[in-house]
């Protein structure tokens, strides 16, 4: 009778440790990627032509989906973007601006991308980077419509979409090739 009680509380005790652990696994993950992502949309250059500055936080949203997964990684962009809705200075534009639907768009990247990297355990780098381009074609579409109220249907491409096709490929090819020769740190879980 009391080795079975010894042995359920132990069983517990375990769960409980199991459980513990990985809230701060999942805390640390969120705390990663929302900084990873705070960082990464710091980097800019505005363009005199657009509204759209070329910053690396569509490339924050594809790493982090593709190293967290999707789950983490749609938690850190949903809390990069909390801290700048509450008035912290995160983003490259501000607010419900013309950049509004891009930082829309790097939710849907994250959670894309993490799926994409899930389904192929050891990709090909030419899949890795099909995969980034189809994350950021998620982040383009949400970015062009909300631009659209803003400049029209007319100029969207040339001032959302057509400047940044050229960096985005380049940032796709260094990350596809960081993921397939790199270790992964987490697991894309």
């Amino acid at each position: 009778m009391i080795a079975r009680v010894v042995t359920q509380k132990a069983v517990s005790l375990k769960a409980s440790y199991q459980s513990l652990n990985s809230l701060y696994r999942g805390a640390f993950k969120l705390a990663f990627g929302t900084l990873w992502m705070i960082l990464l949309t710091k980097v800019q250059v505005h363009l005199s032509f657009s509204p759209v500055p070329i910053c690396m936080g569509p490339t924050g949203a594809v790493f982090i989906g593709a190293l967290l997964g999707p789950r983490w990684g749609v938690g850190s962009v949903v809390s990069f973007l909390t801290l700048g809705c509450m008035g912290l200075p995160v983003f490259a534009g501000v607010p419900f601006g013309p950049t509004w639907g891009y930082l829309v768009g790097y939710i849907a990247s994250a959670w894309v991308m993490g799926h994409l990297m899930k389904r192929m355990a050891r990709a090909s780098t030419f899949k890795i980077m099909l995969a980034a381009c189809i994350a950021n074609l998620c982040l383009y579409v949400t970015g062009a419509v909300w631009l659209s109220l803003f400049t029209g249907w007319a100029r969207v491409l040339q001032l959302g979409v057509y400047p940044f096709m050229a960096g985005m490929l380049v940032k796709n090819a260094g990350l596809s090739i960081l993921f397939s020769k790199g270790k992964k740190v987490f697991s894309a879980k």
